[in-house]
């Protein structure tokens, strides 16, 4: 069985994965790290003006990483940087929430207390230069494939333009997948929807963490983090007040046609 916490329409804060503000995410609780084919329900904008898509399964110790082979953007290369931690091939084991081993992960980055700083950053380029910014709207999809064995992560995860400003936060989901028992860690997919007024030239996702550190008082372990999968989808929208005025020319439209049938 899966257990699963939904963003969607959250007040301000909210234990175990909570909105910060209006357009960042805190994830409270457990969390912990997928890879291969973690792309999981994606947002079907494969036929929407501008549309990018870019996954990073971390399968190579490289960095800055390129998104992996068949990534789409004509606006560019999108790239992830860490600031801090390292690559590991070994992630640990991924179990259900029954105790059934599922499999065995590789290839991820690897975070550990005591941590408390920006841990990685995402660049996307835009896909096309020549939309009009006033008349759009950018949205971002991101899904992350996570595994930590802090009872308490901090996780802020936050979206920008090329100017700084703050994308909105449209939703937020982040279900449990698994535990692993040898390191005590559990295992999350996180699940966000991002959106801004415009066509920004980039889009900058960047994840910070707090982690503690070893506590010889309680035998207690150093806190860790660790990003095993990441997808990001990317597409353009007609504003609202667009398509009003869209709508309105065409009711317009049928209006004049069809008092003209009428008085011819």
């Amino acid at each position: 069985m899966k257990r699963r916490l939904s963003a969607n329409a959250l007040p301000t804060r909210l234990v175990l994965g909570a909105l910060i503000g209006s357009t960042s995410l805190l994830l409270g609780g457990l969390l912990c790290g997928v890879a291969s084919a973690d792309y999981i329900n994606p947002p079907d904008w494969s036929g929407s003006s501008a549309f990018t898509h870019q996954s990073w399964s971390f399968a190579e110790p490289g960095n800055p990483v390129l998104a992996d082979p068949g990534y789409v953007n004509p606006g560019g290369e999108p790239w992830a940087q860490r600031s801090h931690g390292q690559w590991r091939d070994d992630l640990g084991s991924q179990f259900d929430l029954d105790g059934n081993f599922v499999q065995q992960r590789q290839g991820g980055w690897y975070f550990e207390g005591p941590l408390l700083d920006y841990i990685s950053t995402i660049d996307i380029p835009a896909a096309d230069e020549n939309l009009p910014p006033e008349l759009w709207r950018s949205e971002l999809w991101l899904q992350a494939t996570l595994k930590t064995n802090s009872s308490s992560p901090q996780i802020l995860l936050q979206a920008f333009d090329e100017f700084g400003e703050e994308f909105d936060l449209i939703s937020g989901d982040v279900e449990f997948i698994g535990e692993d028992p040898l390191d005590g860690g559990t295992w999350a997919v996180a699940t966000f929807a991002y959106s801004i007024s415009g066509r920004p030239e980039t889009a900058t996702v960047r994840l910070a963490a707090s982690l503690l550190g070893e506590d010889p008082s309680q035998s207690a372990p150093a806190e860790f983090f660790v990003i095993d999968q990441i997808d990001v989808d990317t597409r353009v929208i007609p504003e609202s007040s667009v398509l009003v005025m869209l709508s309105g020319i065409v009711m317009l439209s049928l209006v004049v046609f069809f008092w003209r049938r009428q008085t011819a």
